[in-house]
């Protein structure tokens, strides 16, 4: 072997550990600088989380909860005047406006029109049951005040709410009486009349007052007062019923439904049935 070709090589393998040891040390620089990175994301996705929440009002925990914890959670500690409002935290990032008058002595009731928004609830073309629901349910509210009760509707326009919300509305403001009012709708074009539900033994006597006045006044095919699982008589603390009025599906009974004239039956009926049965609760307790 020449001097020349082994002073090559021993030059070579002098240099072969420091550049593996150059390598080495690129390849560890680079493994936590990605990992700083990721540390970095994963803190600042926390604090946008955090800040989003803040910002909504509600806390994450509340946020990633489908159901509230059931409790009141009014904004103003101040026990409301008259027609001051009454701020109700509900799921889903929701805040309802409700505005109840003082009532001391006076009963409360709440009416609430089934379904809206983007859920149309039962239909036939252009006839939406929330449309129905709704505007019997503003005349049931005229009325029973005219009656000298105090009455809310948990919506008066073409809002959407979620069960739960309608729920927490009733028990947050400590409604004596509730009524959900729906329309039905079957296969069968030639099935028509009224069906109410309610959810408890102290719930019956409110059904069948109104379905009874109902009825009698919308001149409606009596079908059934019967006990149901619904969520607006099941999650609700006061007496209350479900009342499907009557059959979108039947073209006859969909025509009066969508008459101002005979949703002004249906909704003295209502108020005429919520009336007998207050006034007979209150002679229960009297005697």
């Amino acid at each position: 072997m020449s001097r020349e070709w082994s002073n090559g090589w021993t030059h070579r393998r002098r240099r072969f550990p420091v550049v593996k040891l150059i390598l080495v040390v690129l390849i560890c620089v680079l493994i936590l600088g990605v990992s700083l990175l990721l540390i970095y994301y994963l803190i600042d996705s926390k604090n946008s989380k955090a800040q989003g929440a803040f910002a909504s009002g509600t806390s994450v925990a509340e946020n990633n909860s489908e159901q509230p914890d059931g409790s009141e959670q009014f904004t103003d500690s101040e026990k409301p005047s008259e027609a001051a409002p009454i701020v109700i935290e509900l799921p889903k990032e929701h805040k309802v406006d409700f505005y109840v008058p003082e009532h001391e002595g006076i009963p409360l009731i709440l009416i609430d029109p089934g379904h809206g928004g983007y859920d149309v609830g039962a239909n036939a073309g252009s006839c939406l049951e929330k449309d129905i629901n709704l505007a019997i349910a503003l005349k049931t509210r005229d009325q029973l005040n005219r009656m000298g009760y105090v009455c809310v509707v948990t919506r008066e326009d073409d809002s959407h709410l979620y069960l739960s919300d309608r729920t927490n509305i009733a028990n947050d403001i400590k409604a004596d009486v509730c009524v959900s009012i729906h329309q039905n709708f079957f296969d069968q074009t030639d099935i028509t009349g009224t069906e109410t539900w309610y959810g408890s033994e102290d719930s019956r006597d409110l059904a069948t007052f109104i379905h009874k006045k109902v009825v009698e006044h919308a001149q409606s095919k009596s079908r059934s007062v019967q006990e149901g699982d619904y969520h607006m008589v099941r999650e609700t603390m006061m007496p209350s019923c479900l009342i499907e009025v009557g059959f979108l599906s039947n073209p006859e009974e969909r025509n009066n439904l969508l008459s101002s004239e005979y949703q002004e039956k249906i909704a003295t009926g209502i108020a005429e049935g919520i009336d007998e049965y207050l006034k007979q609760s209150q002679s229960n307790k009297n005697s």
